[in-house]
């Protein structure tokens, strides 16, 4: 009922916006721009209805509750890898990241709660994954319009989900895909947004989240030489080479391997004289 009582007070106030924005007057905006703005609201607010509606089916679906045992396995002191003879037989064998990204469900008190919890941070982590992305794009004017159609975009991009057979089971089912996915598009996301000279920070973030995108599910690591040739592409190889450079100067090459050459010679004439009586 609470669920129920905040989606239906998120379609008044979206339904009052609308119609504040709709009949609107001494706006320099067409009807047409006027309808866009309005009409948005509610279509995110259908959106986040159906996401909704996906987690809360989420309990009749057995597999569900299969896939996030791992996590709540955790809880009783139980590890996630054992031997071939040794320890419970699990249905499902992930990487590690993926069983830390459900370990939330571990706070639910009965299986139903855990498969909720589990779904929530399923259906989010590629909903809102793709929102950020929308969000953090930079237009040329920060408008009402401009926002409305941002909010428009990921309102299309969800159904675009929803509508893929394959795409739609990872959002409406627990897996490991959506964390992976959702993770793997916020590391994208920041590297894409960096600008000219990329911080540290975020450089680190991407490179962890990217990181525990591949340790959630392996096909993830395939994503890795695309961030790397579009860094290298976009900011430049020598970013990459001369730290490189600089860490190995001297340590291999023609270079390195007079430097090693005169390095012995020093330590055999100090052994020498130190092996020479006095």
């Amino acid at each position: 009922m609470v669920i129920l009582g905040i989606l239906f007070l998120m379609f008044v106030c979206a339904g009052l916006y609308a119609l504040r924005i709709l009949f609107a007057k001494g706006r320099e905006i067409s009807f047409e721009h006027r309808f866009m703005i309005a009409a948005t609201p509610l279509l995110v607010c259908l959106m986040f209805s159906l996401l909704v509606y996906s987690v809360i089916r989420m309990p009749g679906r057995d597999w569900n509750a299969a896939r996030i045992t791992p996590s709540v396995a955790l809880k009783f002191g139980y590890t996630l890898y054992y031997p071939a003879n040794q320890g419970p037989i699990l249905n499902t064998l992930y990487a590690p990241i993926t069983a830390v990204a459900y370990l939330p469900a571990a706070l639910g008190n009965d299986p139903t709660s855990a498969i909720l919890i589990a779904g929530a941070i399923n259906t989010g982590s590629m909903a809102f994954a793709m929102l950020f992305l929308l969000l953090a794009l930079k237009g040329p004017e920060q408008n009402t319009l401009n926002r409305s159609l941002r909010w428009a975009l990921w309102v299309l991009g969800v159904a675009a989900i929803y509508s893929h057979a394959g795409i739609s089971y990872a959002i409406q089912s627990i897996h490991a895909d959506a964390p992976a996915m959702g993770m793997m598009l916020v590391a994208c996301t920041l590297l894409m947004l960096a600008g000219d000279k990329p911080s540290f920070r975020r450089l680190t973030v991407a490179a962890l989240l990217a990181a525990c995108a591949g340790f959630s599910k392996q096909i993830e690591v395939f994503c890795l030489p695309g961030i790397f040739f579009y860094l290298g592409f976009v900011f430049g190889w020598r970013r990459f080479w001369s730290p490189w450079r600089r860490a190995t100067r001297g340590t291999w090459g023609w270079r390195g391997r007079r430097r090693r050459r005169v390095a012995r010679r020093k330590r055999r004439s100090a052994a020498t004289q130190v092996a020479q009586p006095s």
